[in-house]
């Protein structure tokens, strides 16, 4: 049979993980005719893998889902067998598979589940699914990226477009107040609401004014921008705003800071912000409060994690009236060169030369152009690079300098690739597979490196290792990780430039070859399953400090053109903290019980 051309169709085809699935179709039964299906899939569910009670008319369904491709065995010898053997109770059974029944097929299996169980039958084929998703389930595509392959969807900021599904809360804010805007959504998010925000959700290889429209325009229910002197000073931000303005109960501003909207017209000034000038707690309260009386609606799946209880505990239970200094993954860069050199290829050089020079030499490639901080190595200058023809002070330069890029972004790789270059000087290596740096375990293996905090006390980690991953009715797999440093530079002539990091764990068999994409997330989990959050706050510590031991900070380079980085990130003080006594308790009841019911998560970041 022919591959389907539709991207829903073809990614149920396509689909090998039936844990996946399951939760999928159980999404799907929760969104039509089954609103309280209660998921119970999993080892041991006697052919169970869902079950939905109708108590008004006394009717229970037993629900089933197979990737097999010999769909009627397991649902006439399997499934149905074992739900009668067992007595369960069962007035209807439900079976979805991913195959496609034909009508013939489908009539017989009816007729069989009838005649030899006396239980009514509602089969799902693959194109029923199909069918459900494109009614008004679309949104489901984004949360089951295990099944829909994102890139043959249209997207925005990591977002479907072609989709009726208008739930979002999208949250504006210019680059100064980020950490603001990220703490108004993760709040929201936590009530349940849909939440889209910059630097949360990526927009990589996309420019985001023109993300954040395409978002407005077809997905975001309301626009709730960040008012700051910054922000309003921006003209694509205040044309975002306009753009919203005119619809009514569309837009609702967040008031971080007094700020003069002279600029902005009449019909946003006199919207009534939700103000967070004096007091925040109060401040989300209120935002919450608007939107519960605007009827916007929550996620399904968090409500009912709140509605059974699945929460954390509350924060009487947790929080204490001590100070307490919170480490953060930023760390500040001291000093930046002025000076950006400008050198010429010499003829055609493919990307494996490309990549052993960035080992030595930190530089961005424009087409034959290439820009620098510093001179490139004697070996490099003579096999690639002709004599400098040009050097220009970064900050003077008029926009589009740099063969049409932005100035900040070239300063900005610059930066991050200098960084890499310490790295390499450091031991670690370059994974071609996966694209990322990593500690060499043939370095490493069995070191446990030093970590320094502020307060002069310090730890050891260790940075690779070995693990095995049990496997029921399985041998299992040994498997090898290794720490990988993801860095992030941000800044502007503006700004002040910094660095956040990131853990990354590269996986890799015995043998040394690395985990295949489709099965790394799962490693992944495995090998930081037990990691706390002390744990991580110390690897991202560990990645500075390894370049400079002992040292408040790490120089890259020489003289004026040297980059200084700070081995310590940005502290805040907290003038409350956690009692960490009372959290176990709680904290690992919620984690067990959510682990049981939330398999199909998103892959968060490590170290979130």
């Amino acid at each position: 049979m022919p591959k389907s051309s539709d991207p829903i169709v073809l990614s149920l085809e396509n689909t090998t993980d039936s844990r996946t699935f399951e939760l999928l179709c159980s999404d799907i039964l929760a969104g039509t005719d089954y609103p309280s299906i209660e998921p119970i899939g999993g080892t041991g569910d006697g052919g169970r893998d869902a079950l939905y009670r109708d108590a008004l008319n006394g009717v229970t369904t037993v629900c089933a889902f197979s990737l097999r491709q010999d769909w009627e065995t397991k649902l006439l010898r399997e499934d149905c067998v074992r739900v009668k053997n067992l007595n369960h109770e069962c007035n209807r059974f439900l079976f979805a598979t991913s195959m496609q029944p034909t009508p013939d097929e489908r009539d017989k299996a009816v007729k069989a589940v009838r005649e030899q169980f006396g239980w009514s039958l509602e089969l799902y084929g693959r194109e029923r699914l199909a069918t459900a998703i494109r009614g008004k389930l679309e949104h489901l595509i984004e949360r089951h990226p295990g099944i829909f392959h994102l890139a043959d969807f249209r997207l925005a900021g990591g977002r479907l477009l072609e989709t009726s599904h208008r739930e979002i809360l999208l949250i504006d804010h210019a680059d100064r107040d980020q950490g603001f805007a990220h703490w108004i959504a993760r709040c929201l998010r936590l009530v349940g609401y849909d939440v889209w925000c910059r630097g949360i959700d990526s927009t990589s290889g996309e420019i985001p004014d023109t993300t954040i429209r395409e978002l407005l325009r077809s997905r975001a229910r309301h626009h709730l921008p960040v008012m700051s002197m910054t922000s309003v000073s921006n003209p694509e931000f205040r044309g975002r705003v306009e753009q919203s303005a005119g619809e009514e109960r569309r837009l609702l501003p967040l008031r971080m800071e007094t700020v003069d909207l002279g600029t902005l017209s009449v019909r946003v000034r006199d919207l009534d912000p939700v103000s967070f000038e004096d007091h925040r707690a109060k401040g989300i309260r209120s935002l919450i409060g608007k939107l519960e009386e605007w009827g916007v609606p929550k996620d399904h799946e968090v409500t009912r994690r709140r509605r059974d209880g699945l929460t954390l505990p509350s924060a009487k239970d947790l929080v204490q009236n001590l100070p307490e200094t919170l480490l953060s993954n930023v760390f500040p860069v001291q000093t930046v060169p002025n000076l950006i050199q400008e050198w010429r290829l010499v003829g055609n050089v493919n990307k494996p030369q490309i990549q052993v020079a960035r080992q030595a030499w930190a530089f961005v490639l424009s087409g034959q152009n290439v820009y620098s901080f510093m001179p490139p190595p004697d070996e490099t200058l003579m096999k690639l690079i002709r004599r400098p023809w040009n050097g220009s002070d970064w900050h003077a330069v008029d926009p589009g300098y740099y063969d049409g890029k932005e100035t900040r972004d070239v300063v900005s790789e610059l930066l991050r690739r200098t960084l890499e270059v310490a790295f390499f000087r450091a031991g670690l290596l370059w994974c071609p597979e996966r694209e990322l740096i990593y500690f060499n375990p043939k370095d490493f293996s069995g070191k446990r490196l030093s970590v320094k905090y502020p307060d002069g006390t310090g730890t050891t980690r260790a940075v690779c290792g070995e693990k095995h991953r049990w496997r029921p009715n399985e041998k299992g797999e040994d498997y090898n990780w290794q720490l990988a440093p993801d860095v992030r530079c941000y800044g502007s002539s503006r700004d002040p430039w910094e660095f956040r990091t990131r853990v990354i764990l590269r996986v890799t068999y015995r043998d040394g070859v690395p985990v295949e994409p489709k099965r790394v997330i799962t490693f992944r989990r495995h090998a930081a399953n037990n990691w706390n959050q002390d744990k991580f706050r110390d690897l991202n510590l560990l990645f500075m400090q390894h370049l400079a031991p002992g040292e408040a900070t790490v120089t890259i380079g020489e003289a004026n053109q040297a980059v200084v980085i700070s081995t310590f990130p940005r502290t805040f003080q907290s003038p409350i903290s956690i009692d960490e006594d009372a959290l176990p308790k709680g904290a690992n009841k919620f984690a067990k019980r959510v682990e049981r019911i939330d398999d199909d998560a998103d892959e968060r970041e490590i170290n979130e």
